[in-house]
């Protein structure tokens, strides 16, 4: 009995030696290289497109080995001292064998049947015809077929294509990094798509001092994703310049996100490319918080918001961009235009003037005597029984300004204090364009205007008059006499802000 024992130990411990052979633990990388005779080669694992080295072994002759153990199949690279770039290839616990030239224009490794696919994809997968659908569909189980996916066309497919391809992924991945980023990615895709909120986020800014989102609420705003070290984003950067300068004083600016990780670099980028919007960046290159928010995972990208902070259109660059914008801003024209058309359809060129030049300017006048402007406002209340028009309404196409009725305080619904206190506070705190620089903007408000076709009277006569005053260096109008017999209006102007902070929850 005790030698049937034996013999059934030494059956099993034979198996387990065997099995072993059959699924090793460990990987053996045996490699060549063929300009360094002596020297370190660092092994480096990829995550979240950045390399960090897990080990280093001596180069003796031009040959080392590498040993160790990986849970899974997953990307890595080999890099001596000088290589800008590592050698990429998929370990997994095999016997490798790897050849290199150490300047990262020659590599093979032989060995893996993850690497094997992912090699013979590093060419095709650069080019433009490179069908992605078609290698997953052909290698639903392949790490490798997981992580092109993952890297390289997160950003290109749309979320609906990703989602497909996604699809067709074995679920003997899903515990792969590749196939958990990337559901991340996908989760986090859904929530910034066209139409829907802008993520909010603060980020400090050059000087250290943090910026919020919200604080660009009432402008259209580029959320510009680049980096100093990114050729691409800096090629891209004197169309940008252009069309900032363009479009600075049309309620419209730049907000650009870093993924730098040196403040010197990133400063000198700035300085270099002429840059003069606001900069924002926590310099914690790919593992910044602020891109993986937006689904970022390429860069130059960008996403465009409303006045409203609402995603409009996303990666719009080059020629694309100014006439996209254009699009948007002159259809907030119009439709401001139709709206005072059809709240007050005796409207004249005069009085959609004055509504666009107090959305820009606010108030036209300076108080300088508080008490002064409190009395006129009592008398002018006494003058009237009923004011006609709206409680409130956004002034312009910008609504950096609100007009307020007088009826809010005859009817008792808003306190003359707060009232008054939020027109001087708006008065106080203009800080106007240049004339000149109006002159232009509504240049361009009188063309679109003009393209509606509204028939409106006096046209050409009220056009000479508003030109002749703007090149004399006067931005202020009145209301046409049609207007003041119809409307009668009275109101005060109050800053956007001071509204939604203090009059609107009131009405």
């Amino acid at each position: 009995m005790k030698q049937f024992r034996l013999l059934v130990l030494a059956m099993v411990s034979a198996a387990c030696l065997f099995g072993c052979r059959q699924t090793p633990q460990v990987f053996v990388i045996n490699g060549e290289i063929a300009n360094v005779k002596e020297g370190r080669i660092y092994l480096k694992k990829f995550r979240n497109k950045m390399f960090f080295d897990t080990d280093t072994a001596e180069v003796r002759d031009g040959k080392f080995t590498f040993t160790g153990s990986v849970d899974q199949p997953l990307l890595y690279g080999l890099a001596v001292d000088g290589m800008d770039y590592p050698d990429m290839f998929f370990l997994e616990n095999t016997t490798l064998t790897v050849r290199m030239d150490g300047t990262g224009k020659a590599f093979t490794a032989e060995g893996s049947p993850a690497n094997d696919i992912f090699q013979a994809n590093t060419a095709a997968s650069r080019e433009e015809s490179f069908n992605i659908d078609s290698l997953v569909s052909l290698h639903p189980a392949s790490p490798a077929a997981a992580f092109y996916l993952y890297r390289y066309f997160t950003y290109q497919l749309t979320l609906d294509e990703l989602k497909a391809v996604r699809a067709k992924l074995s679920p003997a991945l899903d515990s792969s990094p590749y196939v958990t980023d990337l559901d991340a990615i996908i989760g986090q895709l859904e929530q910034v798509q066209i139409g829907q909120t802008a993520p909010e986020f603060t980020l400090p800014d050059t000087a250290g001092n943090p910026v919020a989102l919200s604080a660009f609420r009432g402008n259209y705003v580029l959320l510009d994703f680049w980096a100093s070290w990114c050729p691409p984003c800096r090629r891209e950067n004197p169309s940008l310049v252009k069309v900032y300068n363009e479009y600075k004083n049309r309620n419209f600016t730049i907000v650009g996100i870093s993924l730098d990780y040196s403040k010197e670099h990133w400063l000198k980028g700035i300085a270099d490319d002429h840059l003069t919007w606001t900069h924002v960046s926590d310099l914690n290159y790919w593992d910044s918080e602020i891109p993986s928010l937006y689904g970022v995972r390429g860069i130059p990208a960008n996403v465009l918001l409303d006045p409203e902070g609402v995603i409009i259109a996303k990666n719009i660059t080059g020629d694309k961009l100014p006439e996209t914008l254009d699009n948007f801003l002159n259809t907030a024209i119009r439709d401001a235009v139709a709206l005072q058309m059809e709240t007050y359809p005796k409207s004249t060129l005069k009085d959609l003037y004055k509504s666009f030049f107090q959305d820009e300017f606010g108030p036209g006048h300076i108080v300088s005597d508080t008490a002064a402007a409190g009395n006129y406002i009592r008398r002018e209340m006494e003058s009237f029984t009923d004011a006609a028009g709206k409680a409130c309404e956004p002034l312009g196409w910008k609504h950096n300004f609100y007009r307020v009725n007088l009826s809010v305080l005859k009817k008792g619904e808003v306190p003359y204090e707060v009232y008054f206190d939020a027109f001087i506070r708006s008065v106080n705190g203009i800080n106007p364009m240049p004339v000149e620089e109006w002159r232009k903007e509504w240049s361009h408000i009188e063309t679109v205007i003009r393209s509606m076709n509204l028939n409106l009277p006096d046209y050409d006569a009220d056009k000479a008059e508003i030109d002749k005053r703007l090149s004399q260096g006067n931005y202020t109008g009145h209301h046409s006499a049609g207007y003041e017999e119809a409307y009668a209006p009275h109101y005060r102007i109050v800053s956007r802000a001071l509204f939604e902070e203090k009059i609107a929850p009131l009405l």
